[in-house]
Formats: structure tokens, sequence, C-alpha cells
């Protein structure tokens, strides 16, 4: 069983994530979208089901693509968000989203709604 899986590996965040857990000998799995299409639900439920915990780092960052490309955005966003969630959840399986101060701030006293 894989102790933990690294979604958006190829990213910088899910890179540094991943050369981290190498350094302190965590057994995981680093995959990136050629690996797991998150916005693909059964390749997420593949990915995640021999999972201990789950760190989605997968996201669609440049801000100024994603406004002219909202579908691609909201896939990745949105669908690859909710298909990582769902898939962890129905195993009951931890998930750690990571996201950025364009979209989380971190003022707002209220939970956040997805839209």
């Amino acid at each position: 069983m894989t102790r933990l899986l690294i979604l958006g590996a190829q990213g910088q965040v899910g890179r540094a994530l991943a050369a981290r857990a190498r350094q302190a000998a965590i057994p995981h799995a680093a995959l990136g979208r050629a690996e797991c299409d998150i916005t693909n639900l059964r390749a997420v439920e593949r990915a995640v089901q021999t999972s201990r915990i789950v760190i989605n780092c997968a996201a669609y960052t440049s801000v100024d693509h994603a406004e002219t490309d909202v579908e691609g955005a909201h896939g990745v966003n949105t669908v690859g968000a909710a298909n990582i969630a769902g898939a962890c959840s129905a195993i009951d399986v931890p998930l750690v989203h990571l996201s950025t101060d364009h979209v989380f701030d971190g003022e707002s006293l209220r939970p956040a709604r997805e839209h």
C-alpha cells in the first residue's frame, strides 16, 4: 500500500513535496497529469485506492490563461478537486487539498463555499 499519494506532482509544490518525501524516506507515489488526469474520475479512483493519505497539489494556476481557458481551469480546479475529494471520501482516505491566496486568502471569518 502506498503510504502517501501526491497528485499534481509536476508542479512546483508537488515537486517540492515529493523531494521532501524522498529525503524523509516516506513511501509515496508522485503523479503528474500524464500518470493521473484528475478530471477523469476513474483514473483518480485507481490512483487513490492504495493510498493512506492524499495530498492534492494539482491546480490550474495561470490566472491570465484561466480567464480565456475557463473550461480547462474549471476542469482542473473544480471537477478535478471534486473527483479527488469524492474518491478519497468513498474509501475513507484523508485528503489535504492545497490552494493559493488567489482562491483562499485566509481573511474570511466564514466557511468558504464552492461555486
